[in-house]
């Protein structure tokens, strides 16, 4: 589900409704997977993974083992986006257009940012300068910066 996205060496993606894991991209083979239900991408970076599950609660795994960092429930059936890890901070949105900004530390909540009144369809993109980009239902193009 999703596209598959890299954490250092390694390619990270979801099954649908079954498992998150990661891939050597050297090797070809499995580094690690966890059961986590869910219907959305995941995101990644070289330290951390996070995904959403069916019930909208977030949880990271470092990227090199799939050990469990923190799970995050404040979120639960807001029918989040694939998340987006950049820098110190997973980026998320939600079915009213809401976009969460929490620490990949702790999975606690930084910022809340309305971007529109329609949910949000899109995992949040990346661009060079740290802004972040989310795309709603009504076809609004939202840009965010969390400075």
């Amino acid at each position: 589900v999703g596209r598959v996205v890299r954490g250092g060496d390694l390619g990270c993606g979801r099954s649908f409704q079954s498992a998150v894991g990661c891939v050597s991209a050297a090797r070809g083979s499995v580094v690690w997977n966890r059961q986590n239900a869910g219907a959305v991408g995941v995101g990644a970076s070289p330290d951390l993974v996070v995904g959403s599950d069916a019930l909208s609660r977030l949880t990271a795994w470092r990227t090199t083992n799939g050990e469990s960092l923190w799970t995050s429930d404040e979120f639960e059936r807001r029918q989040l986006t694939a998340p987006l890890v950049v820098g110190k901070g997973v980026w998320v949105g939600d079915f009213q257009g809401y976009v969460h900004l929490l620490d990949t530390a702790s999975g606690k909540a930084q910022a809340r940012l309305q971007a529109g009144s329609t949910p949000i369809v899109t995992a949040p993109v990346s661009l060079a300068d740290g802004t972040v980009v989310v795309v709603g239902k009504d076809g609004g193009v939202h840009a965010l910066r969390s400075d």
